[in-house]
């Protein structure tokens, strides 16, 4: 009678093992990368371009006038920004606080007769994105969890990309 050759099972349990090894890590990155994506959602618009002076004659009474909202949870951010927009010749007419937060570092939502001035409020916040959709007369801003302050307009030029339509 033939004997039957003993099986290691070794080589299959390391085998197995590395698999699920290799398996747990390929579930646990596509479940983090998911979650990294809706924490801080894509920009749906062209950044806003650079300028290397303030606007001049934006936002004058005949103009659009400027909402600035605080879309996270740090006290006064609105306001900070409301003064350093007015100092640039804007005028802001509401200051408020809305809701949900996100992760970006301000939306400027206008309306197509607005987008001049919009440009030039972008201008000065940098890695905002445009938007229009707003209502006419009035340029709404809302500042996001990324926005750190308004720029004083001192950084190059680069380039006038169009804002979303």
């Amino acid at each position: 009678m033939a004997s039957t050759p003993s099986r290691r099972p070794m080589p299959a349990l390391i085998s197995l093992l590395v698999l699920s090894l290799l398996t747990t890590l390929v579930w646990w990155r596509v479940i983090h990368r998911a979650d990294s994506q809706s924490a801080s959602p894509a920009p749906t618009c062209t950044p806003a371009p650079k300028v290397t002076a303030a606007p001049t004659g934006a936002g004058t009474p005949a103009g659009p006038s400027l909402a600035v909202l605080n879309s996270t949870s740090r006290t006064g951010l609105a306001a900070k920004a409301s003064a350093d927009l007015q100092k640039a010749g804007f005028v802001v007419t509401r200051i408020d606080n809305t809701t949900p937060p996100f992760a970006q570092v301000a939306q400027i939502k206008y309306a197509k007769a607005d987008v001049a001035t919009a440009q030039k409020v972008a201008a000065l916040i940098p890695g905002s994105t445009l938007t229009a959709n707003g209502t006419a007369g009035v340029i709404e801003i809302d500042l996001g969890s990324q926005f750190t302050a308004i720029s004083n307009g001192s950084a190059a030029p680069s380039g006038s990309p169009a804002p979303c339509q």
